[in-house]
């Protein structure tokens, strides 16, 4: 019986859509945290849920557009002088 169990179980794991949703789970924390501390929508990390896609889109998404929360390196350089 245990064995039956443990046999359709791995069966099941072991497709690998499964297991792209389950890294997809532990990666969408720690994305909606990068998208907020930018200022940008944290909705945009729903795009992950499409394979290969999703991540072109999230990189896309941080590195093109305009970020509120981050102030230019300009003006920090200038703060720390005066």
């Amino acid at each position: 019986m245990f064995e039956q169990l443990q046999s359709s179980l791995g069966d099941y794991i072991s497709q690998p859509l499964w297991q792209y949703y389950l890294s997809v789970a532990i990666v969408m924390l720690p994305a909606v945290r990068i998208f907020m501390r930018a200022g940008v929508n944290p909705a945009w990390s729903l795009a992950l849920l499409f394979p290969w896609v999703g991540y072109v889109v999230c990189a896309v998404v941080l590195g093109f557009n305009h970020w509120p929360k981050a102030s230019p390196l300009v003006l920090k350089k200038r703060e720390k002088k005066a």
